[in-house]
């Protein structure tokens, strides 16, 4: 069974999508329920395929995943990070911040 489907995002495929395909997916994952915030230790495994913090955090780094470290030491992948990811749509990181006007020299 592919992983998508053992975490429930339903019709999700890594393939090439279109543009206008890729709003139609985007709007599929966002519409689906989410449990909680992040993936329990159980889909961690299942991701990773590694039952160890050490092998999982190694697949991690290995197939480019953010992930976060909490302090009993369970890694934290945000949900909607997994689906985007998981469906192979690109998430973009580095926004350009935008500068603030300077009020002072309106007079």
């Amino acid at each position: 069974m592919p992983i998508y489907q053992e975490f429930n995002i339903t019709r999700v495929t890594k393939i090439k999508i279109k543009k206008e395909v890729k709003k139609q997916m985007a709007t599929l994952i966002v519409n689906n329920e989410i449990d909680s915030e992040f993936l329990t230790p159980d889909e961690v495994k299942k991701l990773t395929g590694a039952s160890h913090l050490r092998s999982q955090i190694c697949w991690l780094k290995k197939e480019c995943w953010e992930y976060s470290l909490n302090k009993q030491n369970q890694i934290l992948i945000g949900r909607w990070y997994f689906r985007f990811k998981i469906a192979g749509i690109a998430i973009i990181t580095n926004i350009p911040s935008m500068e603030i006007p300077n009020f002072e020299k309106i007079k």
